[in-house]
């Protein structure tokens, strides 16, 4: 009998392959770097790991995978949120990983986008306390207890600016937020949400502020009724290397060309 794990992945590999011919390039758990047509830079780390939950693919036992986001990285793309951000699900728990804000809060990139929990779809512009992790644990006394970054002691809220879909079940209450959304009655007919990091009180300072972004297009009930978000930043200029650069890592298995 055909291993049929072994059938299916043959599959996804030919599907990418095929998607690669259209221009459609996937990106496995890495770091890319893209040359855009305007002459900027994109950095991007991509990762399709998640805690473990149910049966699903690419799933680890919370605080086992190493996430290594690289300082300075533009996007940094997961399949799940970090705890505590954008991560509030049905049962009234927070579904995030615990490792994974803590990978994000080191690199502190311009936006982090992820899914997942489709209820919880929304974004938030969070401003970063300054705050030295590193010294706190070495300073720790022999038997305390560690500090380590948590979305509760780490963002600083007063600054923070939140747009997110209140209740779970009722699309028409209102959001609460920065962006000029009042309510979800607002977005019918738009195509997307639209959110300028350029200009004005939104524009992102880098380094001291990271963009979350819940961008799960489908509610709970897999219905695509959720708007995908548009997202203007400032990039660095880039400065003559390749189109894609493909920074290896342990669980990568076919590198991008």
């Amino acid at each position: 009998m055909a291993n049929s794990t072994s059938d299916v992945a043959t599959k996804v590999r030919d599907m990418m392959q095929e998607g690669a011919q259209d221009g459609l390039r996937y990106l496995e758990q890495g770091t890319y770097s893209f040359t855009l047509a305007n002459g900027a830079r994109l950095t991007v780390y991509a990762s399709p790991f998640t805690p473990d939950y149910g049966g699903w693919a690419f799933q680890y036992k919370d605080g086992k995978h190493d996430f290594e986001i690289p300082r300075g990285v533009d996007i940094a793309m997961t399949h799940g949120p970090p705890r505590g951000i954008l991560d509030y699900a049905r049962n009234a728990q927070h579904a995030g990983c615990n490792t994974l804000f803590q990978a994000i809060h080191s690199a502190k990139p311009k936006v982090h986008c992820f899914g997942h929990i489709h209820e919880a779809w929304g974004c938030k512009l969070a401003s970063w306390k300054d705050l030295d992790f590193s010294a706190a644990r070495a300073t720790s006394s022999a038997g305390g207890v560690i500090p380590v970054p948590t979305s509760e002691n780490s963002i600083d809220a007063a600054n923070s600016r939140l747009s997110t879909l209140k209740g779970l079940a009722n699309m028409c209450r209102p959001l609460e937020g920065p962006f000029g959304i009042n309510s979800l009655g607002k977005l019918v007919g738009q195509q997307s949400i639209h959110v300028d990091l350029t200009e004005g009180d939104s524009r992102l300072e880098p380094g001291r502020q990271t963009l979350f972004v819940n961008a799960s297009i489908c509610d709970t009930s897999y219905q695509t009724c959720q708007r995908p978000f548009l997202v203007d930043v400032y990039l660095d200029k880039d400065e003559g290397q390749e189109e894609l650069r493909y920074e290896s890592t342990d669980n990568a298995i076919i590198r991008s060309p």
